[in-house]
């Protein structure tokens, strides 16, 4: 056992430690969502991963109202957050950036903490969403394959 976890150990200590488990994002540059309840999100994605934008949320406290987005993107993995602050509320979404015929969808769930007192277990809400892309890359024709941010 103690052999294990020396050659473990040792195997670690190889993996370089920046962007050791990272892939760049399957997304970059700008890009507009929408999700079924037709809230909005605006999205810019640097090539380090780093998410920024806003989210109008069409439902619920604050709607009509677009506020700051941040996030990270690895690959095709995608999580951002939203504070809601007139709200005392933030959400969290975490997900994928799926692609299937050309159309591109950000499948997601949620979690949304009500900042009351006292915790309890009803002051967490959780879901899901399904963002799908409504902008089309300039020089793409609508319904052209984008795999990993690559082609159309």
């Amino acid at each position: 056992m103690k052999t294990v976890a020396s050659l473990m150990l040792a195997c670690a200590l190889l993996v370089p430690v920046d962007n050791a488990w990272s892939s760049p994002p399957a997304l970059k540059g700008d890009s507009e969502w929408t999700n079924q309840h037709k809230s909005a999100l605006k999205l810019t994605v640097e090539a380090s991963g780093m998410v920024s934008g806003t989210f109008t949320t069409a439902v619920g406290c604050g709607a009509g109202k677009a506020r700051k987005v941040v996030g990270t993107m690895n690959g095709l993995a995608i999580s951002f957050l939203v504070n809601f602050d007139e709200c005392e509320s933030i959400t969290a979404w975490n997900g994928h950036l799926l692609v299937d015929g050309g159309n591109e969808s950000l499948s997601t769930l949620w979690h949304l903490p009500i900042g009351v007192s006292p915790v309890t277990f009803k002051s967490t809400l959780a879901g899901a969403d399904i963002f799908t892309r409504s902008t089309v890359k300039s020089g793409c024709k609508p319904g052209s394959l984008s795999l990993m941010g690559v082609g159309c």
